[in-house]
C-alpha cells in the first residue's frame, strides 16, 4: 500500500516563496495534469458545485506551500496583519480561481453589509490581484498560469510576484 506515497513537490511552487522567508511548508498532493477536472458551461467557464471543493483537494491541486516573512503589515485600527501567505499549483486554474472566487466572495458578502461579493482590483506591478475584504481584512488572490496565492498581505503577494518573476 502506498497511502502516503506523494509525488514530488514542483518547482515552480517553490519559485513563489521569496528568499527570506522565515519559513515555509510545502506538501504535494497530486501529479501533474493539464486535462481539465470538471464541468464548464456553454462559454467554456468552469461551473462549480460543492462537489467541487472535494475534487479541488483530491484532483486539481498539486502541491501547496505555505510562508511567512520576518515583517508584519498594519490592517484595520493598527491590527498587525502577519506577511504570510498560501502558494499552490493547480491542474485547471480557471477552476480554481472559480472556487476561491465564490468561497472568497462568500465570505466578503456575509460580512458586507451590501452583500457585494464582487472583487475589487489592485495592481502588483503589471499584475492584477484580486482584493476581497472580509471584516475589514483585505484577503488577495494572484494568478498567474498554473499558480495561485493567497494572503491578507500584499506586501506576501507582492513578494511571492517578484519571487515568481526570478
Amino acid at each position: 500500500f502506498n497511502l502516503l506515497r506523494m509525488p514530488h513537490v514542483s518547482e515552480s511552487t517553490f519559485d513563489l516563496i521569496p528568499n527570506g522567508a522565515a519559513a515555509f511548508l510545502a506538501s504535494s498532493l497530486n501529479e501533474r495534469n493539464d486535462g481539465g477536472t470538471g464541468v464548464t458551461d456553454a462559454a467554456g467557464r468552469p461551473v462549480v458545485t460543492v462537489m467541487d471543493i472535494g475534487r479541488e483537494v483530491f484532483g486539481n491541486l498539486v502541491d501547496v506551500a505555505a510562508f511567512a516573512l520576518p515583517s508584519m503589515s498594519e490592517g484595520p485600527g493598527g491590527m498587525p496583519i502577519p506577511d504570510a501567505a498560501l502558494a499552490m499549483s493547480v491542474n485547471d486554474p480557471e477552476r480554481s480561481k472559480a472556487i476561491w472566487r465564490l468561497i472568497l466572495g462568500m465570505a466578503q458578502g456575509a460580512t458586507d453589509e451590501r452583500g457585494n461579493m464582487q472583487a475589487r482590483t489592485s495592481r502588483v506591478g503589471d499584475q492584477e490581484v484580486e482584493r476581497f475584504e472580509i471584516e475589514g481584512v483585505n484577503v488577495f488572490l494572484y494568478t498567474q498560469g498554473h499558480r495561485l496565492v493567497i494572503s491578507p498581505s500584499m506586501n506576501a503577494i507582492e513578494a511571492a510576484v517578484a519571487a515568481a518573476a526570478g
